[in-house]
């Protein structure tokens, strides 16, 4: 099993191109890269999808011109491109950050499986965008753990996402749970009239007119069904163009960094050490060439003059560390 982009089962439905998907995925599995076109491949296609050869060459002429699949002629095989190209090609409203587990046995009932994973995908998505809305009102989201999974979808709203009439979605829905990809579960109201009164009924309350149906003899109003879905869902990161991604640093660049801020901060160090060695030992120096007798003389002549010359050289000290001292200038 392999995960398809829910965005490809979407493009299919929406545009009428299920059996163009169908092949583009059967090829993808059996060869994620390259595959030679041999007539015992054709055939073996063929065979499995229930197709003609005719249909066949059809719809992989589609694929070429779409450039879903390339042909090489130094190879003489089909290059299959990957899903990221094909994902941008399709140019959808929006992509989604969703995968469907998919098998061998799924491309063969290819459209229920479709149909299965865009409405199993639809009621979650729903589900979670009506919990999200409680959580901003403040309100206590008491159905946020539906049992067993289940969750409400019109038909209504299928249709407005596939761009498809609604009793279309009624069609496909009944298709999917026939192949055991959803389970549909009704839920009804029982009201106190029989079912001989439903004209009656129907007419005194024409807001729920729709919606009210007989079972068992009694008028009952039908309330929204559930569905409990049986297909694998996984998250799979949104495909965007090379210019969109922005690029994260590596843990091997942050390293270097560090390693360079830890030898700046060293050689740093290091020179402040050196620096005050050097004072120091200019002091030291210092001390020893001057004597007691010229220290008297230097201190007289630094009240005066704040400056005396020794040997025709000057040499400037000063204590930082005491404020508003004299500077030593020798």
């Amino acid at each position: 099993m392999y995960t398809v982009p829910i965005d490809l089962l979407l493009f299919s439905l929406r545009k009428r191109k299920v059996n163009q998907v169908r092949l583009y995925l059967y090829l993808k599995y059996m060869a994620s890269g390259n595959i030679k076109l041999t007539n015992e491949v054709i055939d073996d296609i063929c065979s499995k999808l229930h197709w003609c050869k005719k249909t066949f060459e059809k719809h992989r002429q589609w694929l070429l011109r779409k450039k879903w699949i390339s042909y090489n002629n130094r190879t003489k095989s089909l290059h299959i491109k990957g899903y990221k190209k094909i994902v941008i090609k399709i140019k959808l409203d929006k992509q989604h950050n969703c995968g469907i587990g998919c098998s061998i046995e799924d491309i063969i009932k290819f459209r229920a499986f479709c149909v299965g994973a865009v409405i199993s995908w639809g009621s979650r998505f729903l589900n979670c965008k009506k919990r999200a809305s409680k959580c901003l009102k403040g309100d206590f989201n008491k159905d946020a753990h539906h049992t067993k999974h289940e969750y409400e979808l019109p038909n209504r709203f299928i249709g407005n996402n596939l761009e498809l009439h609604y009793t279309t979605i009624s069609k496909y829905r009944t298709l999917a749970e026939d192949e055991g990809y959803i389970i549909i579960k009704q839920h009804y109201r029982k009201t106190i009239w029989e079912g001989v009164y439903l004209t009656e009924v129907r007419q005194a309350h024409p807001e729920i007119a729709e919606r009210l149906k007989v079972r068992d003899g009694l008028v009952v109003e039908q309330l929204p069904s559930t569905i409990v879905s049986n297909v694998v869902i996984k998250r799979k990161r949104v495909y965007r163009p090379k210019k969109a991604v922005r690029r994260w640093i590596t843990c091997k660049e942050v390293a270097e960094a560090k390693a360079a801020g830890k030898t700046a901060d060293a050689e740093a160090s290091s020179s402040k050490t050196a620096f005050a060695k050097t004072a120091e030992a200019a002091q030291i120096v210092c001390k020893s060439m001057v004597s007691d007798e010229s220290k008297s003389s230097i201190a007289k002549t630094a009240e005066t003059s704040g400056v005396a010359k020794v040997s025709n050289s000057t040499i400037k000290i000063t204590k930082h560390n005491e404020q508003g001292s004299p500077s030593l200038i020798i």
